[in-house]
C-alpha cells in the first residue's frame, strides 16, 4: 500500500484548525487519513512524518539546538535590543492570536520567543548550505 500527502487547507476552519489529508490507495481500496493542527506548517510536518513512517522511509528526527537558540536570544537581548524586541513583539502577536485575546503567560511568550530563535538558526543553517 502506498501513502501520499494530499491537500492541506489554505485557511483554518472557524475553530482556527487547519486540516490535511493523507491519501492511501492500492488496486482495490482507497481511503484518507485526516490530520489537524493549529498551523499549516504543523499539519505539513505531521503529514510528512506519518507518510514517511507508513511507507518505511522515516527520516530520523533532529533535536533542536536549544543551547544555540538561548545563546542567540541572550546575545540579542544584551547586544542588539532592537532585534530582540522585534522577535519578542512578533512572538507576543502570535501567542495573542492563538489565545484569541486572552493574556499570554510569561512561559507561553518565552516558548514562542525560543521557537522564533530556533527557526532563525535553522534558516541561517539552510542559507549557509
Amino acid at each position: 500500500m502506498k501513502y501520499e500527502k494530499g491537500y492541506i487547507d489554505d485557511l483554518p476552519n472557524e475553530s482556527g484548525v487547519y486540516t490535511g489529508n493523507i491519501d492511501t490507495c492500492n488496486n482495490s481500496w482507497s481511503g484518507k487519513i485526516e490530520v489537524h493542527g493549529l498551523e499549516k506548517s504543523e499539519v505539513d510536518n505531521i503529514m510528512t512524518r506519518i507518510v514517511d513512517e507508513l511507507n518505511g522511509t522515516e527520516v530520523p528526527e533532529t533535536t533542536p539546538n536549544y543551547a544555540a537558540a538561548f545563546n542567540a536570544w541572550m546575545d540579542d537581548y544584551v547586544n542588539n535590543p532592537q532585534a530582540y524586541e522585534s522577535i519578542y513583539d512578533t512572538a507576543m502577536r502570535h501567542v495573542s492570536e492563538k489565545l484569541g485575546g486572552y493574556e499570554a503567560s510569561y512561559g507561553e511568550v518565552c516558548a514562542e520567543v525560543l521557537v522564533n530563535y530556533l527557526n532563525k538558526l535553522e534558516q541561517l543553517a539552510l542559507e549557509s548550505k
